[in-house]
């Protein structure tokens, strides 16, 4: 054999050996776990609405003069205000009603933050015929006298009697329950409530 051949014949020995004895390589990456389900996570109810507190009921009447709620330390607008209001409630209460809008939107002008006024204007609009303007002022008096049980019970109740006029009975009806839930002496509210519900029972 020439000799060039043994070198080589060496090394390719020496490589078949190397790669016999060789341990396999680990692979890098580990095997690959088995995917889980998701957990799904218990998510917290949202806490149940308070309901709002129920609204107190007057314990008393409060239909004295509003001259009556003037004291020494009520400031002279609000003073002149419920004087030109009372006068224009008495006005009211006689028949003069042109003349009781007129007082009571004077004694907006003197001072506008007097609830009773416009109470009293929702009344005088809604005897005048004029609906659109009583609505108005009623739902301004609503705003004003909602910590009021004896007047919010005034309002509910020109409220029903309004909407029963306009043919909404089952609207009326609510107003009026509203109102005896205020104020549960206010009988023209009862005495409309009993008559509404006995024309429901009477209709075929």
């Amino acid at each position: 054999m020439p000799r060039r051949w043994i070198p080589i014949l060496m090394a390719l020995s020496t490589a078949a050996c190397a790669t016999a004895t060789a341990r396999p390589a680990r692979p890098d990456t580990p095997a690959l776990a088995k995917e889980r389900p998701p957990v799904e996570v218990a998510r917290a109810r949202p806490p149940e609405p308070v309901p709002p507190p129920a609204r107190p009921a007057a314990t008393r009447a409060d239909d004295g003069p509003l001259t009556a709620k003037i004291d020494a330390a009520t400031p002279a607008g609000r003073s002149a205000a419920l004087r030109l209001t009372e006068e224009g409630r008495l006005k009211l209460a006689r028949g003069e009603t042109d003349r009781a809008i007129e007082l009571l939107e004077r004694s907006i002008s003197v001072d506008a933050r007097v609830p009773y006024t416009y109470f009293f204007l929702a009344k005088a609009h809604a005897e005048a015929g004029h609906r659109e303007l009583a609505h108005r002022f009623l739902d301004r008096a609503q705003q004003k006298l909602a910590g009021e049980p004896y007047w919010r019970s005034e309002v509910d109740g020109l409220r029903g009697k309004l909407l029963s006029e306009e043919g909404k009975s089952a609207a009326a009806e609510a107003a009026y329950r509203r109102a005896l839930e205020a104020w549960p002496g206010n009988r023209a509210a009862a005495e409309a409530l009993t008559a509404s519900s006995r024309r429901g029972k009477e209709s075929p």
